[in-house]
């Protein structure tokens, strides 16, 4: 079941970033006022994440939940890269709604460094890639702390992309956004 994630109740910023054309696909790709939605069970493992952030005067940063399979089907048909986006067939756990694509917000609302953009393809997006800078790598070790201890897993090519262990498990929707 899929549960709408609201900013006051999750202490979390949304900007949903295949609703604008400034993404990796550069076009719009949701409807403009798309909601922010997860598996029930990933909004609970979410707002544990949040309260862990809370004490570090950190918020997470929303840019991608679920997104419906139809949506992925369009994005493999624009860049079909297997490394980087899942292949509609075995489907995405976006589209099981058990995934998010985030970062991290300081007090002031300015986004912290994790030494590539979101979506950037590149080798310098895997999690543990030396070729980032100090601040950037602690960023990412931060993020990854809380999140698993909120009981996401994280893929090792994309710093940004955080899921539930057993993603597999649930089904694949085409519900909207």
């Amino acid at each position: 079941m899929l549960r709408v994630i609201k900013t006051n109740e999750f202490d979390v910023i949304i900007d949903l970033m295949y609703s604008k054309n400034t993404n990796v696909f550069g076009k719009a790709l949701y409807p403009q006022f798309s909601e922010c939605k997860l598996h029930t069970d990933a909004a609970i493992c979410l707002q544990r994440a949040s309260k862990l952030l809370k004490p570090l005067g950190l918020k997470i940063k929303i840019f991608d939940a679920y997104r419906p399979q139809s949506i992925q089907k369009q994005m493999w048909e624009m860049i079909p890269n297997g490394k980087y986006l899942a292949d509609p067939k075995i489907g995405s756990n976006h589209s099981r709604g058990v995934a998010l694509d985030i970062s991290l917000i300081d007090a002031n609302q300015c986004e912290l460094s994790f030494g590539t953009a979101i979506d950037e393809m590149d080798v310098k997006s895997h999690h543990f890639n030396l070729e980032v800078d100090q601040e950037s790598y602690h960023n990412r070790l931060t993020l990854l702390s809380i999140m698993v201890g909120a009981g996401f897993k994280y893929i090792n090519n994309e710093w940004w992309h955080y899921e539930l262990p057993n993603s597999k498990e649930y089904p694949l929707l085409d519900d909207s956004l």
